[in-house]
């Protein structure tokens, strides 16, 4: 009894392998590239959140807007300092 029921899971197991995986299109989630220059890579993101005049939102576990008053002052992030930015984000610890 037994084995005729480890066949069929094996079996099952073995088909659903053959089944191929979805794929979906996530462009911004791709595999860490050890060659790729992190700071380039940022300051292109800063570049195009600027050419959309994107707003940074900052949200609290519990779901909370942390930074209402200033979510669309980022229009301007590519022109901020490195210690202008970390500061900003200092605030919300």
């Amino acid at each position: 009894m037994i084995r005729p029921l480890l066949l069929l899971v094996s079996a099952a197991l073995l088909l659903s392998a053959c089944v191929p995986a979805t794929q979906t299109n996530h462009p911004e989630a791709r595999l860490y590239s050890r060659p790729s220059d992190a700071t380039a890579d940022i300051d292109a993101a800063l570049a195009r959140a600027a050419a959309r005049d994107v707003s940074v939102l900052i949200v609290s576990p519990q779901g909370t807007l942390l930074n209402a008053d200033t979510a669309t002052m980022w229009n301007d992030a590519a022109s901020r300092s490195e210690n202008a930015i970390f500061s900003y984000f200092d605030g919300f610890e």
